[in-house]
């Protein structure tokens, strides 16, 4: 209960970070491909609607998973724990390594749940390593086979907040591959042609009706998230098919002018 009241009240200052990166990137937001418009506060203010919808979903997963998944875990183990005392002798090693399976799984929640909600040090890392990373924990976790093809690393050279995009769109991807696709592998792409990033992101899972009545939330959010820079997104899947994306976005580089 405690660690959901803190990560409540932890929303507040990031949204608070976020509103004060949107008032001072007007120059910054991008239109149509192939042509430049200039954003008025209307547009960043439903920008920030939008944004503060997506956290609050995030949130209210985490909050999820903490209640029905670790807290389960974890009370699975401490009934085990009281009941050791009752077991048979040759019965204990067992019940222990109930209890070390179940600490474990819990421990491995917590951490899907750190990625879920956190965003990644670009400074450290920048968007190509933080992929990696993502994509090399995507592996040790589900073992998929996920290929992601080189990086060029000039994508580095983009806004954090682009860069923050990009990398939710992966995510998004990823976990809609795994949960609703049952996907066994996944190969991704992420290049930059001129002033524009193009995604593409493909899996074998088990596909679906190609119209957004049947989108999950997080295609959803896809959409958003790129339409918030008139991005543009394009599906291929049927049921039984797999799963096609290509995506594109109009970047700012750090260097630009406004």
């Amino acid at each position: 209960i405690k660690i959901i009241h803190s990560f409540r009240m932890n929303q507040k200052p990031i949204l608070m970070k976020h509103e004060e990166k949107l008032s001072t990137k007007k120059t910054a937001d991008t239109a149509a491909i192939g042509t430049k418009k200039h954003s008025t506060p209307a547009n960043y203010l439903e920008m920030l609607e939008r944004e503060i919808w997506r956290l609050n979903n995030e949130r209210d997963a985490a909050c999820h998973m903490l209640h029905e998944d670790v807290v389960q875990l974890l009370v699975a183990a401490k009934n085990y724990l009281h009941e050791i005392e009752h077991v048979e002798s040759n019965q204990v090693d067992k019940t222990v390594e109930k209890v070390e399976s179940l600490i474990s799984n819990a421990f491995q929640k917590i951490i899907e749940i750190h990625q879920q909600v956190s965003n990644p040090p670009f400074d450290l890392f920048g968007l190509d390593g933080a992929l990696e990373e993502l994509v090399d924990n995507t592996r040790k976790f589900s073992k998929i086979v996920f290929t992601l093809n080189e990086i060029d690393p000039t994508i580095n050279q983009i806004e954090d907040y682009q860069k923050l995009i990009i990398y939710k769109v992966f995510k998004e991807l990823i976990r809609n591959s795994l949960q609703h696709a049952k996907a066994k592998s996944i190969n991704a792409q992420l290049s930059l042609e001129s002033n524009i990033v193009l995604i593409h992101y493909q899996d074998d899972g088990v596909g679906f009706y190609n119209s957004n009545r049947f989108w999950r939330t997080g295609l959803v959010q896809i959409e958003s998230l790129l339409g918030n820079y008139n991005g543009k997104m394009y599906i291929e899947t049927s049921p039984g098919t797999g799963f096609k994306f290509n995506g594109q976005m109009q970047i700012a580089t750090k260097n630009a002018k406004d």
